[in-house]
Order: C-alpha cells, then structure tokens, then sequence
C-alpha cells in the first residue's frame, strides 16, 4: 500500500479520502494537512466545510489538543446554525 500524497488531488473528496488513510495510519500530522486542504477547497460549501471542521476536531482530540478541539467545535456549532439559516435567506425558503 503506497502512502496518500496530501497534494495529490485538488478534489475535495479526494483530499478528504487522502486525510482518513493518514488517520488509519496514524499519521496525524499528514491527516491534519489534508484536512487544511480540504478546509480551502470547502470554504463555499457549508456542508464540505462542517464536515473539515469535524475532521480537524477529531484530529486535535486524538492530539490531546483541547483549546483546538474547543475552536473546532465552535465552527462546527456555528456553521450549523449561521450557515443554514444564511442559506435559507439567500435560497429564499
């Protein structure tokens, strides 16, 4: 098995895919630079970004980064919230 380039795709989900290898080999550090890049590529979608977010959380807490984790979770809360209410503005529903 070769080892996932984090700079292989520019594809969201590939690069998502990339950072969840890196964690089932526990390679946090690898993990956590593709879920960066992910976090660039999903900036205008809200659900893309929630679901970086969430992989940056989960990578912090195995990390025992617990102010990290907090600011994580602080996106994903508000992103939920601000974010859809936004959407439902602008989609007009």
């Amino acid at each position: 098995m070769r080892s996932p380039n984090p700079h292989q795709s520019d594809s969201f989900d590939a690069v998502m895919s990339e950072g969840r290898e890196f964690v089932r080999m526990g390679d946090l550090a690898n993990a956590r630079r593709c879920f960066v890049k992910a976090h660039e590529l999903g900036h205008e979608n809200v659900d893309e970004h929630i679901r970086c977010h969430l992989s940056l959380l989960a990578v912090a807490w195995r990390e025992g980064k617990i102010l990290e984790s907090v600011s994580h979770l602080c996106s994903v809360v508000s992103l939920q919230l601000v974010g859809r209410l936004f959407l439902r503005f602008v989609n007009g529903s």
